[in-house]
């Protein structure tokens, strides 16, 4: 028990220091203001599962005669997707599953549907391959390529960053 704690504890401690990184808000914007604008995900302490996790509770929370499942993301993360989330984002990409779609708070059009767990996820992998996320103004203009995604891991030699 006092093993299987330690290893918890110190797995938590690398994945809240692995998550440090650099976010540029635009000029004359300050990155502390996120929350303000709608954008309270704790960037730096959490990975790409847990803000799948939480569109897919934003989703689940939606009134149905309301309009679609959204998420703003206030500035660019600069290498917040790592390798290793690649890794599990990709046995995700199928996935059907409702959840909000993201957008940027920069973006002037807002997305007309709910997203997939599959569009996020391959969203989020677009992120690690521009070193940057969002990548795009919105999910919903991403043109991910579930086979063209596989085709780039498949070809990759792992262990090397970005695309």
């Amino acid at each position: 028990m006092i093993r299987l704690t330690f290893l918890l504890v110190a797995a938590l401690a690398g994945v809240a220091s692995s998550r440090t990184h650099r976010v540029e808000c635009g000029p004359g914007a300050a990155c502390g203001d996120a929350a303000k604008y709608g954008d309270g995900f704790a960037w730096q302490t959490r990975g790409p599962l847990e803000f799948l996790s939480e569109l897919r509770s934003i989703a689940a929370r939606r009134d149905p005669a309301g309009p679609p499942a959204i998420y703003s993301v206030y500035g660019e993360h600069l290498g917040w997707v790592q390798e290793s989330d690649v890794r599990q984002l990709m046995g995700m990409i199928d996935s059907t599953a409702k959840c909000a779609a993201v957008v940027s708070t920069l973006s002037s059009v807002l997305p007309s549907e709910e997203s997939t767990v599959g569009r996020e996820a391959m969203f989020l992998i677009e992120g690690y391959r521009a070193g940057r996320y969002p990548s795009a103004i919105g999910s919903n203009f991403c043109t991910c390529d579930a086979e063209e995604i596989r085709r780039w891991w498949g070809e990759r030699p792992h262990g090397q960053s970005g695309s």
